[in-house]
């Protein structure tokens, strides 16, 4: 019995191509219907942000959301860890005076504090319609996660300096998700790891936020050109998603 969890990212979903390949969607159909496989997906991604795997998305059992802030087991919530509200009204009072644009991810949709040039640099890459602006946003709903992008990442370095009680990941140049050092892909492995004991853990991923999900896994799988730490701990290394070659690494290394 095995469970798969994988990133999205650049791991299932092509950030370059702004699609899901053949071959992804094969492995990941035939994995769905395996008898004695559970199918799960782990991301920094919320709801807002989910479309891009919206003709396969049903098929996942596991859902890890926003960096780990929100699990579901089959359609169940089983964790559920919002920001201190304290400490995010803090930073957004800081970007504010910087001029800085700050996201603000909730439950199921994801606003930001203002739209710049930075902003539309950073949706173009998640292949997404602009998010609504609403500075006022975290005053009504819990946020679970915010990000904040500058093409300067100096600019964002030496702000998120002041803010040590948040965890960071690094998505790219200069684009940051701020989460509670409590809600990781990780912790939320570990909860699956204590939920299914009998089941072979098999994860893949790409990024800073997937390092500590493949150290935990029963058999880790980094993807080439992914984060240097991450290649360092993986077990097995799989071809980039654009060569389009995953369901024959998986039927090569005898992973189905």
């Amino acid at each position: 019995m095995k469970i798969y969890i994988f990133d999205i990212d650049n791991t299932i979903y092509s950030s370059k191509q702004k699609t899901i390949l053949p071959q992804t969607t094969q492995l990941i159909n035939q994995l769905a219907q395996q008898p004695g496989s559970i199918l799960g997906y782990a991301t920094g991604r919320g709801d807002a942000k989910l479309e891009v795997i919206k003709e396969i998305e049903h098929l996942f059992q596991i859902k890890i959301k926003i960096n780990g802030a929100l699990v579901y087991v089959n359609d169940q919530l089983i964790y559920d860890n919002p920001l201190d509200n304290e400490k995010v009204k803090k930073l957004l009072a800081d970007a504010e005076r910087e001029k800085l644009s700050v996201g603000l991810v909730g439950k199921t949709d994801e606003v930001v504090t203002l739209i710049n040039q930075h902003v539309l640099d950073s949706y173009v890459s998640f292949n997404n319609h602009l998010p609504k602006v609403d500075s006022q946003y975290h005053l009504t709903n819990a946020i679970y996660q915010m990000w904040i992008y500058n093409s300067n990442e100096k600019i964002t370095q030496a702000f998120l300096q002041k803010y040590p009680d948040f965890e960071l990941y690094r998505w790219h140049q200069g684009g940051y998700d701020i989460t509670s050092p409590f809600n990781s892909k990780g912790k939320a492995i570990t909860l699956i790891k204590n939920k299914f004991k009998d089941y072979r853990l098999i994860c893949m991923g790409d990024g800073h936020n997937d390092v500590e999900m493949i150290k935990l896994a029963d058999i880790g799988i980094g993807v080439s050109g992914g984060n240097h730490e991450l290649l360092k701990v993986a077990d097995l290394i799989a071809p980039k998603v654009e060569e389009d070659k995953i369901y024959d690494f998986f039927l090569q290394n005898d992973l189905l």
